[in-house]
């Protein structure tokens, strides 16, 4: 079984308008050279060579593996010179897509980059590729229109300028290209332009005539050196160096393109060191369709001189967390695009983005001469939570729990603590508490939690009786749970902490407080009671009275000291009901209440039951009495 590295250095290219429709991805000033070849199996699984040079005593300075993305295709593997990569459409980043149609079906194109540096060995000049396997384009979409790109330091050559340029327009059958904002370019040495194409099918009826200037240099179009699949489009094969361009393949380095050799020396058709324009048109005028341009590569010589120049490089970082950017060597600096910069023309912006994006920057070593290099900002999203659950901490204790769960692998930490893997902590006391998760990519995410507090301490007493009248003894049983320490109030005044009974002598209503806690008495509960201490039901009840309308003595009744209720029966000695009444209403502040006038009885001895009961309910005060009482007239 063959054992393959995955790399996973995947990049996906955005628009950085230097032009109107193309970005420059990579721009530089070296010692050495450019080499770069490419091919289009469409979907098939062809697994041509490809084929550089690669100067003796040279290092490999950069090295791009370009890929296109039809549609939205899952991730694919492919094997690289024995290793294995990565292909991946989903890290086409910031709406990087444009359009293209090869007569049948219109395909929206994503350019994907994978960084191959570490693949490539400067004393090899062939490099297999096996492409991924791929039954149709219509089943998801596929990865094509493969280009291998390399650049090579060498002190021994002389410097030159090389500028790669990406397509970020939908595919037309005329399309413009303007090359600005480069270095001056030296008219005098060969000026290489390469291209990597697709679906430019033939010569005959599907070829794009190229124009640099308005210049016509060839009509592009069939089957590339590479490969025997129809259509696959073409793609320059190159090197330069020594202020010379060579052909690799079927391409060759005169001023004209043809078929499929898409390398060409334009310099020319230059008038302007620092501005030219390169123009596709389709040749059919009866039927036109798109062919799509992917990446033009153009390397010369300029009166630049090389410079030293540093850039973050490619990062990853979380879901709109600040992330310092730094350039330095440069007087000036240009960063692409400004969305999320906090500046755009200086040398360490801070970004801050949902998405993962590329930044390219120009760095100016004056007013003419820069390089641009491009960033890649990863983005990863934050973990989440899938449930917190909690259980209250005692007053005074941290008993609290905490189980926080998430559905993806991460490490748990509460308060700052050290992650761990499990969600679950204990001990916790009541109040606000930060949870947070923690994700294999360096990501976390936050959540603030309030733990209630709970009070198990339950005070409770028993007063007995909880009214009556003056002087009132009253019983308190303590019948409080999960307490260990008491303090008894009345009316404010502390008893202490044994407290069973109390005489109240005096009229009034008193406030019985209990407080009980555990072990700290800022988590007591408190039980309070109003005892009511009335006056006491006194009755007098005469013995004798004369009815014989002299005004003193004439009614038989009782005196009370509070309002009452009397039930009473008044009998003769034979038993018979001399006079009656039930529920009879005393007046307040008149003690007495009369309850027999007398009237046809003869003088003699008679006998009374009476029942007096306070009129206020809450006193509970009852009196009775049997008797007897004399009438004399």
């Amino acid at each position: 079984m063959q054992l393959y590295t995955k790399i996973f250095l995947v990049y996906c290219i955005f628009s950085v308008t230097f032009s109107n429709t193309q970005s420059v991805f990579h721009q530089d000033i070296f010692n050495g050279g450019v080499t770069g070849d490419g091919y289009n199996p469409i979907f098939s699984s062809e697994s041509p060579n490809f084929v550089i040079h690669i100067e003796n005593g040279s290092t490999i300075r950069n090295a791009f593996f370009f890929c296109i993305a039809y549609n939205s295709p899952l991730p694919k593997k492919a094997i690289f010179n024995g290793t294995e990569i990565e292909l991946n459409s989903n890290t086409s980043l910031n709406n990087s897509d444009f359009l293209a149609n090869n007569g049948i079906d219109t395909f929206a194109l994503k350019i994907i980059i994978v960084d191959v540096r570490h693949l490539i060995n400067p004393n090899q000049n062939t490099y297999s590729f096996i492409p991924p396997n791929q039954v149709s384009p219509k089943i998801g979409g596929f990865y094509s229109s493969y280009y291998l790109y390399v650049s090579y330091e060498n002190p021994v050559l002389p410097a030159i300028n090389s500028t790669i340029s990406l397509n970020n327009i939908d595919a037309n059958a005329v399309m413009n290209y303007n090359f600005s904002s480069i270095n001056p370019i030296n008219l005098n040495k060969p000026v290489g332009l390469a291209l990597n194409a697709g679906h430019f099918c033939d010569t005959i009826q599907d070829g794009s005539y190229i124009k640099i200037n308005n210049s016509n240099i060839g009509l592009l179009g069939g089957i590339e050196y590479n490969t025997n699949v129809l259509c696959s489009g073409v793609s320059g094969s190159f090197y330069y160096q020594s202020e010379n361009l060579f052909g690799l393949g079927n391409d060759t380095p005169t001023n004209t393109m043809s078929g499929s050799d898409a390398l060409a020396n334009i310099s020319p058709y230059i008038n302007n060191n620092t501005n030219f324009d390169v123009r596709f048109e389709y040749q059919s005028n009866t039927a036109p369709r798109s062919n799509p341009v992917f990446q033009l590569f153009l390397t010369y010589v300029s009166n630049c001189d090389p410079f030293d120049v540093t850039v973050t490089p490619d990062t990853t970082t979380c879901f709109n967390s600040p992330l310092q950017l730094h350039a330095t060597g440069g007087s000036r600096y240009e960063w692409q695009p400004a969305t999320g910069l906090s500046c755009a023309n200086c040398p360490n912006p801070i970004v801050s983005t949902d998405s993962s994006r590329f930044y390219t920057v120009r760095i100016w070593n004056n007013d003419t001469c820069s390089v641009v290099r491009s960033v890649k900002v990863n983005v990863n999203p934050l973990p989440s939570f899938s449930s917190i659950q909690f259980t209250a901490s005692e007053c005074g204790d941290s008993t609290g729990t905490l189980i926080a769960k998430s559905n993806q692998p991460v490490q748990y930490s509460i308060d700052g603590s050290v992650p761990k893997t499990s969600g679950i902590f204990n001990q916790l006391s009541s109040g606000f508490h930060t949870v947070s998760i923690l994700d294999s990519n360096g990501c976390s995410k936050d959540s603030v939690i309030f733990i209630p507090e709970i009070i198990s301490v339950n005070a409770l007493f028993v007063a007995n009786p909880p009214s009556g009248g003056a002087p009132l003894a009253v019983d308190f049983a303590n019948q409080s749970t999960n307490a260990s320490n008491y303090e008894w109030f009345v009316d404010g005044v502390s008893q202490g902490s044994s407290f069973s009974n109390y005489l109240f002598d005096s009229t009034g209503v008193y406030t019985t407080t209990l407080i009980a806690w555990q072990n700290n008495p800022t988590c007591a509960d408190t039980f309070t009671v109003h005892i009511h201490v009335y006056d006491s039901l006194m009755v007098q009840v005469p013995n004798v009275f004369t009815p014989n309308q002299d005004g003193n003595n004439d009614l038989f009744g009782i005196t009370t000291n509070i309002p009452v209720f009397i039930d009473f029966q008044i009998f003769n000695r034979w038993g018979n009901v001399m006079s009656s009444g039930q529920n009879l209403k005393s007046q307040v502040g008149i003690p007495f209440t009369p309850l027999w006038n007398g009237e046809d009885a003869v003088d003699g001895t008679y006998f009374y039951q009476i029942t007096v009961r306070s009129q206020i309910t809450e006193q509970n005060l009852e009196v009775k009495a049997d008797g007897f009482v004399h009438l004399v007239r």
